[in-house]
């Protein structure tokens, strides 16, 4: 038996391709209502391709994900990268970090057996 115990995603965009934005939000929000998604984890949108003409910025991105719909329910937060060069991308993983050491700081003091169980199982993210 598997158990789950998902404590962070990273999500990425091809912020020059404003058509399939709108895609990228329904399977967002579809991962997020997996069964084995752990409720209320942090969310960091790595906003890709930052280089090319028309790149849309992070504060766009996050109005068509509709991010603000995860508020209540999941701190989120929107990098702008390029990762070809690798831009963006050490703040990205820093500031998941941050978020995922607070998320399991409030996780503990809600249920510190869910945590203690999750710390002694394996986790295989690639069945999600």
């Amino acid at each position: 038996m598997h158990v789950f115990f998902i404590t962070g995603l990273i999500f990425v965009v091809d912020s020059s391709d404003r058509n399939r934005l709108w895609e990228a939000r329904d399977e967002l929000f579809r991962a997020l209502q997996n069964q084995y998604m752990t409720p209320g984890i942090p969310v960091v949108i790595l906003a890709n391709k930052q280089d090319l003409p028309g790149a849309m910025k992070s504060d766009e991105i996050s109005e068509i994900l509709e991010l603000k719909r995860l508020s209540p329910q999941h701190p989120w937060h929107v990098q702008e990268t390029q990762a070809h060069e690798g831009d963006g991308l050490t703040e990205a993983f820093k500031i998941l970090a941050r978020m995922v050491k607070q998320f399991h700081k409030e996780l503990s003091k809600q249920t510190p057996s869910i945590v203690q169980k999750a710390a002694s199982s394996s986790v295989d993210a690639t069945e999600v």
